[in-house]
């Protein structure tokens, strides 16, 4: 099984943060049976530019826990494996909206298209 459990915080008006953390159950892969798995992230945004603008950062596997570790036992031959991998990432996004604070109004139909296609041929 797979659980992912995700809390958001809104700070402030423009200033918000997340923390989320993903547990994956030990499973079976052919003939090697792997260890559980827990990871764990988080990550903060800020808006600027008068909210046109946000920041944001984030980081992934924050206690660098993500690493596989499991055994075989197959006929005479008993291994046991570890992999650890660069799963420790750091992003900083910018995101910008160009259209906030310009609302579109929407096109009002007077009539259905059965109206349309009489006036286009001609009735």
């Amino acid at each position: 099984y797979v659980v992912n459990a995700i809390q958001q915080f809104k700070i402030s008006k423009t200033f918000s943060a997340e923390v989320n953390v993903m547990h994956r159950s030990g499973w079976l892969e052919g003939v090697i049976r792997v260890k559980p798995v827990t990871v764990a992230g988080a990550g903060v945004s800020q808006q600027i530019l008068k909210g046109k603008g946000t920041v944001r950062l984030t980081a992934r596997d924050i206690f660098y826990s993500q690493k596989m570790n499991g055994r075989s036992r197959y006929s005479n031959v008993d291994v046991h494996l570890r992999q650890r991998s660069e799963t420790q990432v750091f992003t900083i996004g910018f995101t910008w909206n160009f259209s906030k604070g310009k609302k579109i109004a929407p096109v009002k139909r007077t009539g259905g298209s059965a109206g349309e296609e009489q006036n286009r041929i001609g009735q």
